[in-house]
């Protein structure tokens, strides 16, 4: 497993219920490795700025599926996998909760010498249909 170092750039636009849209912008460094089972990670900071300190991991499998761990204050896991819907845990400030997380769209164009990577998907807890956020990560 060969780690590089990279400079990132998140993207994320996010839609909370009946509210108008916002986009977040994180620039930061990460540490990008291919994994022995062939998947890709892209591990790098959170900051005071994404709301949540601590670690992060975005783990791309193929064109199909991915999964965004964090690690620290709120740790919580993330299964995206395009057209299914995963119920995971995630941790917030203020405690965890079970959400419904289905995902519409994963775009990996990642390769050994970096790229990006794109998913969209929707967050329901309870029926209630919380957010729609679409994420664009790039390393360069």
């Amino acid at each position: 497993m060969i780690r590089k170092k990279y400079n990132l750039k998140i993207t994320t636009n996010q839609r909370i219920l009946n509210e108008e849209p916002e986009q977040f912008e994180l620039l930061t460094e990460a540490e990008f490795a291919r994994l022995k089972d062939g998947s890709f990670a892209i591990t790098y900071d959170d900051s005071v700025a994404t709301g949540l300190k601590g670690k992060s991991t975005i783990t791309c499998f193929g064109c199909e599926s991915a999964t965004v761990t964090r690690e620290g204050d709120a740790p919580s896991e993330l299964i995206l996998e395009a057209g299914k819907t995963h119920h995971c845990q995630y941790a917030t400030p203020y405690g965890s909760v079970i959400i419904s997380v289905t995902t519409s769209l994963i775009e990996n164009m990642l390769t050994e010498d970096g790229g990006s990577l794109r998913f969209k998907y929707a967050i329901d807890a309870n029926a209630g249909g919380l957010m729609e956020t679409e994420v664009h990560a790039e390393l360069y």
